[in-house]
C-alpha cells in the first residue's frame, strides 16, 4: 500500500513527528500501527516510512531496547497481532493472544526464567528484559506463535544476508565456553542470556544456539545438566 494511498489523518500525524526524538516517534508509531490494525489495514510499512523509520527492523530495535514491565511487554506484542474480527467481551476484554501471553509469562515466573529482572512475584509487578524475553518465547514450540511476525523477523535475523554458518556458531561456543571453565562457569542448555549474547554478537539466530550449545564436546555434557552416562 503506497503513502498515498493511507488516509491523509494518518499521514499528517505521521510525517509530523518524523523528526522528533526517539522516544515520542516510537510512541507515535506504536500508536498509528495498532490504529491500522484496528482498521483492518496492513500498513506497517508505509506507516514507518512516513516517520522517518528505514524498516521493521529499526522499530523493533527501539522497542526491546530497554527493560520495561512484563505487562508492557506483552500488550506490545498483543498490539501488533490485533484481529479486528475477533469479539471481546465488555466483561473481560482481553483479547487470545493477550491471554495466551499472560500464561506463558507467568509461566517463565513459575519456572524462574532469567529474563525477569529481580524475583517477581507477580506478573503485574515483573520487569524484563524484552529481547530476551521474545526469544524465550521462540524457543517455546507451543508460545513462538505469539511473537509478532516482524519482530520475529527482526530477532531470527531473516532480513540478514550475512547470517554465521553452523561452523562459525559452534566455534564461537565453543571458544565462549572454553572461557567461562577459566573462570569456574559452565553453560547450560536452559542458558537464555549465552544465547542471546551469540545472537547480538555474530548474528546467529536462537536455534543456532541452542544447536551449538547441544554440539559442545561430550566431556563437556555435564555443563548442560546431570553427567551423560550418570543414572543418579
Amino acid at each position: 500500500m503506497p503513502i498515498k494511498d493511507l488516509p491523509d489523518r494518518v499521514v499528517g500525524q505521521a510525517q509530523q513527528y518524523a523528526g522528533a526524538s526517539e522516544m515520542v516517534r516510537y510512541n507515535i508509531a506504536t500508536m498509528l500501527l495498532t490504529q491500522s490494525r484496528q482498521e483492518g489495514r496492513d500498513a506497517d510499512a508505509e506507516i514507518l516510512a512516513a516517520l522517518g523509520y528505514r524498516d521493521a527492523d529499526e522499530y523493533w530495535r527501539v522497542a526491546i531496547s530497554e527493560p520495561m514491565p512484563a505487562t508492557s511487554f506483552a500488550r506490545l506484542l498483543d498490539f501488533h497481532q490485533i484481529d479486528p474480527a475477533e469479539q471481546l467481551y465488555g466483561f473481560d476484554p482481553i483479547s487470545r493472544v493477550l491471554r495466551l501471553l499472560y500464561v506463558a509469562l507467568n509461566l517463565a515466573i513459575d519456572s524462574g526464567e532469567s529474563f525477569f529482572i529481580g524475583n517477581p512475584r507477580s506478573l503485574k509487578d515483573a520487569m524484563l528484559r524484552p529481547r530476551d524475553a521474545a526469544l524465550w518465547l521462540l524457543s517455546m514450540p507451543k508460545r513462538k506463535e505469539l511473537v509478532p511476525a516482524g519482530l520475529r523477523a527482526f530477532l531470527e535475523g531473516k532480513r540478514r544476508k550475512d547470517r554465521p554458518t553452523r561452523e562459525v556458531v559452534n566455534q564461537w561456543m565453543v571458544d565462549v565456553d572454553k572461557a567461562g571453565e577459566l573462570e569456574g562457569k559452565k553453560i547450560k542448555q536452559s542458558d537464555s542470556a549465552i544465547k542471546t549474547k551469540c545472537i547480538n554478537e555474530i548474528g546467529a539466530t536462537w536455534d543456532q544456539a541452542s544447536e551449538a550449545i547441544r554440539n559442545l564436546p561430550a566431556d563437556r555434557r555435564y555443563a548442560r545438566g546431570r553427567p551423560h552416562n550418570s543414572r543418579t
